[in-house]
């Protein structure tokens, strides 16, 4: 697969923590409501933000479900810290839907083959955000065949 730029893989290689909104890039500023979108109502803004399976690789915890709920922990602080009151938090999960496209794989596999892990780290991370502030935002399709340049 040829990229515009080179891929630099994720992979963790030591614990998994949270840094806060120390670690933001210089300049980086938090929204302030629907003023910096005139006329969208903040219960229509969103935050996106990545789920835990869209974090790297895995080369230190033990298993994959130990990897999955230590970046779910890391990351429901993040979630909880990001959007400014109103704002919804939409998770972003790409790659969930790249089950259903693994050749030879029989419709019981390809159910068996998100680990069940991954979901609960996810719904883990979302601990003490009301359902209505959710958003969960995936892709299919996308990939799928060739486009005209």
């Amino acid at each position: 697969m040829a990229t515009i730029t080179p891929l630099a893989p994720v992979v963790c290689v030591g614990p998994v923590t949270y840094t806060g909104a120390g670690g933001r890039p210089k300049g980086h500023r938090e929204p302030q409501g629907s003023g910096e979108a005139p006329g969208v109502a903040d219960a229509h803004v969103f935050m996106p933000a990545t789920a835990a399976a869209g974090v790297g690789r895995n080369e230190y915890y033990k298993s994959e479900e130990e990897y999955f709920h230590a970046v779910a922990a890391a990351l429901g602080e993040e979630y909880k810290a990001s959007p400014p009151q109103g704002f919804l938090v939409q998770i972003d999960d790409p790659f969930l839907p790249d089950i259903f496209f693994e050749p030879g794989l029989s419709d019981a596999a390809k159910k068996s083959a998100a680990p069940r892990s991954m979901f609960e780290a996810t719904n883990f991370a979302l601990i003490g955000i009301p359902a209505e502030k959710l958003r969960f935002h995936t892709c299919y399709g996308i990939n799928e065949g060739p486009r005209p340049l």
